[in-house]
């Protein structure tokens, strides 16, 4: 009798506090960047419990787009809280869509629900359903005369004599040696100022060419790394700057990845910002270049 009274008050914590969570997803047969799916969630609760759901943001290679919620109640006076969330993911290969972790909280007691996460593969563009094989037509007998032997060999013998000339050309002593492009020695991030400069005389926003406007943004703050940390960054992806950018203030790095890593959302996919989103992402910038300026010269 005893053991089954410990186990009773054992067990009366969670008898309190007894929220379920359910999900499942919708989406099409075939994904693609920016196609939208939705994951469903459903969370049993009573009348008393308060729910916090995950904030609208970037979950790794997916975009909360919208999350839509209703509420419905039982006959037996739960309350079933039914969360939509909208999603769309901008990294094509396979990709894991990782957990959702809600909170239920009931006077003191606080519950943590979470999803399990699944792998979604998406695709870079749409095929084109409309095409349809073509059978191989049968071969065609071409009977050649002497033009069509001598004309190839004729401008066989020419591109010969170009290529002997152009080597035998290119191996001559050089009377003079030709004056080189003057180097700019100025500081990275001056340089970086002076283009972000332009870009405001552009005008890009009020032409509401926020593409263009967040592309040249993400080109400026590459051409800074390229020049000040020496690596490719205007030829590389965000991924391989990760990879390639050593940088001892993981701060500095952690801005300069999540800065790259909007302007590839709105890049790839589609997500058009407001004018708002787009001056803020300017100013961030522009204090960034100032701010590494006024850092000591040598750090």
């Amino acid at each position: 009798m005893k053991f089954f009274l410990l186990l009773l008050i054992a067990f009366l914590p969670l008898m309190g506090n007894s929220a379920t969570l359910e999900y499942q997803v919708d989406k099409p047969s075939q994904l693609y960047i920016g196609t939208p799916f939705h994951v469903r969630v459903d969370i049993t609760a009573t009348a008393n419990d308060t729910i916090y759901a995950p904030r609208q943001d970037t979950l790794d290679a997916f975009i909360i787009h919208d999350i839509r919620q209703t509420v419905e109640e039982t006959e037996s006076g739960e309350i079933i809280t039914h969360l939509d969330l909208i999603t769309a993911g901008w990294e094509t290969g396979s990709n894991e869509f990782p957990k959702l972790e809600f909170t239920v909280t009931s006077g003191d007691n606080v519950q943590k629900l979470t999803t399990e996460p699944f792998l979604i593969s998406i695709n870079t563009v749409l095929q084109d359903s409309s095409a349809t094989p073509m059978d191989i037509a049968a071969p065609v007998w071409v009977h050649l005369r002497f033009m069509d032997y001598a004309l190839p060999v004729f401008v066989l013998a020419v591109l010969i004599f170009a290529i002997w000339y152009l080597i035998k050309f290119l191996r001559r002593p050089k009377e003079a040696i030709e004056p080189t492009a003057p180097v700019d020695t100025r500081p990275a991030w001056v340089r970086a100022m002076e283009l972000l400069e332009a870009l405001k005389t552009k005008k890009l926003l009020e032409q509401g060419r926020f593409l263009d406007f967040h592309f040249e943004l993400s080109m400026i703050l590459r051409y800074f790394i390229e020049y000040h940390y020496g690596i490719k960054a205007m030829e590389m992806t965000t991924s391989e700057i990760r990879f390639a950018l050593s940088i001892r203030d993981k701060q500095e790095k952690g801005w300069i990845m999540d800065y790259l890593s909007q302007a590839d959302k709105i890049k790839f996919a589609k997500h058009t910002p407001t004018q708002e989103i787009s001056i803020d992402a300017l100013r961030e910038l522009e204090r960034y270049l100032t701010d590494f300026g006024k850092q000591p010269k040598g750090e």
